[in-house]
This record gives structure tokens, C-alpha cells and sequence, in this order.
């Protein structure tokens, strides 16, 4: 039986600084706004923004 205490981790948080420095180093697409990391998408219309979206929520 394991122990309620030992199962939990202590998350990492970062400052702004480090986020967007990580971001630009590890995941060059996305940017850090108003407290969200977010990417944009460009598709050629509705039927590849409907294939992206189905593509998250799957």
C-alpha cells in the first residue's frame, strides 16, 4: 500500500523569463501571452481548422 505523501510531486514553476526562454529554445512556434503558452495555426479553410480541432480533442 503506498503512502499518500510519497505519491505527491512537488511541481517546477518558472518566471516569465525562464517560460519564454525555454519556449524560444525547445519549442520555437510557440509563444508565452498573458499567462497562457499558446500557438497559432494557419489552415487553407474550415474542413483543415475542423481536422486540427478534432485532432486536439482526439
Amino acid at each position: 500500500m503506498s503512502d499518500e505523501k510519497t505519491d505527491r510531486r512537488q511541481d517546477e514553476t518558472f518566471d516569465q523569463a525562464t517560460i519564454e526562454r525555454r519556449l524560444a529554445e525547445e519549442l520555437p512556434h510557440w509563444y508565452y501571452e498573458n499567462g497562457w503558452i499558446r500557438r497559432k495555426y494557419r489552415t487553407m479553410g474550415w474542413k483543415g481548422t475542423l481536422m486540427v480541432i478534432n485532432a486536439v480533442g482526439h
